[in-house]
């Protein structure tokens, strides 16, 4: 891999099959438990709801009172833009939101997450990788001309948190940056709401790994490293060894919980959301 990667396809399939090796269960796009318009696997979010709330877990039935939440949280990007949902969604994600069920006098914390025992959530890789063709293992949202499909998503607990793009090494007119303008200039815009749960984005092109956030400019976006790697680390290897620091399951969790911020520069004497 050091010298890089022949298409993209190939890279699609050495991210996915390293972030399996990393505790990523590969599941194909076209094997996930939705629909291609839902943004959630709702299957694994009511398994988590159930697993993670004592409150749930004495009535399952109570999750009909979560799940509805959750989809108005992610589909008020439509309305109040995506930045203003996706800080919604973080507070859902860092166990922040409460919820009086109907039988119930009290507000209770919702956990969709366990920060704390990692066993306790389900991790999935969709993407190509080992015996799946590229297209089907993708994962499609949305319907007809407007659908779009997503080289590598990474969900928790049925929640998509990191969107990968890929682009071939080979192509000189692409690269890392075109397939970060594609998540920046088109799919955020046509597909806000997917990425309403969104925790970061990555763009590769097997020589470069770079990553951004919710409504960052591409040219902001950032590399990934260890200050002990070799200084001549380049091209595959680097593109891989990014993956290993960024991509595991504790580092994805530990950035949602402990580096997520949200900036509200001072505009006209008020904190204005931008």
């Amino acid at each position: 891999m050091n010298g890089g990667f022949k298409e993209v396809s190939t890279i699609q399939k050495a991210v996915v099959e390293r972030l399996v090796a990393l505790g990523w269960t590969h599941v194909p796009g076209d094997q996930l438990d939705r629909t291609i318009d839902g943004v959630f696997i709702e299957s694994e979010v009511t398994a988590a709801l159930v697993r993670l709330n004592p409150m749930i877990a004495e009535q399952p039935e109570r999750v009909d009172e979560v799940l509805p939440r959750l989809r108005v949280a992610a589909l008020a990007s439509v309305n109040e833009g995506l930045i203003a949902s996706n800080e919604r969604m973080t507070t859902w994600l860092r166990g922040h939101q409460t919820q009086k069920f109907l039988d119930t006098e009290t507000y209770e914390s919702v956990r969709l997450i366990d920060f704390d025992d990692l066993s306790n959530n389900r991790f999935f890789v969709s993407g190509p990788g080992f015996d799946h063709d590229e297209i089907s293992a993708e994962v499609t949202y949305g319907h007809g001309p407007k659908a779009r499909r997503f080289d590598v998503v990474l969900w928790v607990n049925g929640l998509p948190l990191v969107v990968g793009e890929t682009k071939s090494p080979v192509r000189q007119s692409e690269s890392w940056l075109n397939a970060a303008k594609d998540i920046h200039d088109v799919y955020e815009v046509e597909c806000a709401t997917f990425f309403a749960p969104n925790l970061l984005s990555f763009a590769t092109d097997g020589r470069e790994f770079h990553y951004g956030a919710i409504g960052q400019p591409v040219a902001e976006w950032l590399m990934w490293g260890a200050t002990t790697d070799p200084f001549d680390l380049e091209g595959g290897a680097r593109v891989m060894r990014s993956v290993e620091l960024l991509l595991t399951p504790a580092s994805v969790l530990s950035i949602l919980r402990d580096f997520t911020l949200f900036d509200r520069p001072v505009i006209d004497g008020r904190p204005t959301r931008i």
